[in-house]
């Protein structure tokens, strides 16, 4: 019976997240539209695949048309899975996340976008921060050229930093895997049948890009990295320990999983569910975003 009541939560979470992206819509219309009969289920996954097809091979130039980037322009490949940057639709959870956050504190100075893809969620931070300045870390050379041509594009140049560096528990060169979408690229291959070791990269820790290259320390770090979550955790040790930033975690695996959550416990965060805060952090199931914060003694 937990599977139907997860399946449930998370469908009324997106409900009501669209709803307060897109208020003209009904719940019901919108509930319809994502959750409908198998067959329109079927028809859906149908119809994107074909629209799919309609859409350039290369990435191009589009303007976003809803959500918190509603009228930037990114630099997208809609054909391989990027229309929800287009839609402004990607990944809602951290997005009103990041839009809450802001409003209880707004004048923060430094975020870390660690695997920051092609920059969507630096330009997120730099729309909604604006004072902070934002450090976006990407090792993946075809996604970093594009997250350089985002932020010269919406004049951010000045707000946002990019950084083409993997962020990982030590410093050495290591074989980077590729996956078939422009967004799964790791340091591990784990869990992953369809990656594949494409290049070598130059890893740094956290705590050596803070106390060794002088970088402002982070108040706020996101961390997106398919499933080397707890390697970014460990290797900001010292970072977590003296600045104690507030932490978006995509978490990809129950193990990676259950580790993040006991390391961060061990040195007095507390961790929660973006997707619905009832649920029991023990009893998540993953891929999860979660919030962590530092719990004051």
């Amino acid at each position: 019976m937990a599977k139907p009541q997860v399946l449930f939560l998370k469908r009324a979470t997106t409900v009501n997240v669209l709803k307060r992206f897109f208020p003209q819509l009904s719940e019901a219309s919108v509930s319809r539209a994502l959750y409908g009969s198998k067959t329109l289920g079927f028809m859906r996954r149908k119809t994107g695949a074909l629209l799919s097809r309609l859409f350039p091979e290369n990435a191009r130039w589009v303007t976003i048309r809803g959500g918190i980037l509603q009228g930037y322009d990114i630099y997208a490949e809609l054909r391989r899975g990027e229309k929800a940057y287009w839609l402004g639709l990607f990944e809602l959870e951290i997005q009103l996340a990041i839009q809450a956050l802001a409003g209880d504190s707004p004048r923060l100075s430094c975020i870390y976008d660690v695997g920051a893809h092609i920059g969507f969620f630096s330009m997120v931070f730099a729309r909604c921060f604006k004072q902070a300045r934002v450090f976006a870390f990407e090792p993946n050379p075809r996604n970093y050229q594009r997250l350089v041509l985002n932020v010269q594009r919406n004049e951010l140049a000045a707000r946002i930093t990019p950084v083409g560096r993997a962020v990982s528990d030590e410093s050495q060169r290591t074989q980077f895997y590729i996956g078939e979408s422009t967004w799964s690229g790791s340091l591990i291959s784990d869990h992953r049948d369809n990656y594949k070791a494409d290049y070598s990269v130059v890893t740094a820790t956290l705590d050596e890009v803070v106390f060794r290259d002088h970088y402002p320390a982070p108040e706020v770090i996101k961390i997106d990295v398919e499933g080397a979550e707890v390697q970014v955790l460990r290797g900001g040790a010292k970072v977590l320990e003296c600045y104690k930033p507030m932490l978006i975690i995509e978490v990809h695996y129950v193990e990676a999983g259950e580790q993040v959550v006991s390391l961060l416990r061990r040195i007095g965060y507390e961790i929660r569910s973006l997707a619905d805060e009832t649920k029991l952090v023990d009893a998540l199931s993953y891929p999860e975003h979660l919030f962590a914060r530092y719990k004051s003694p």
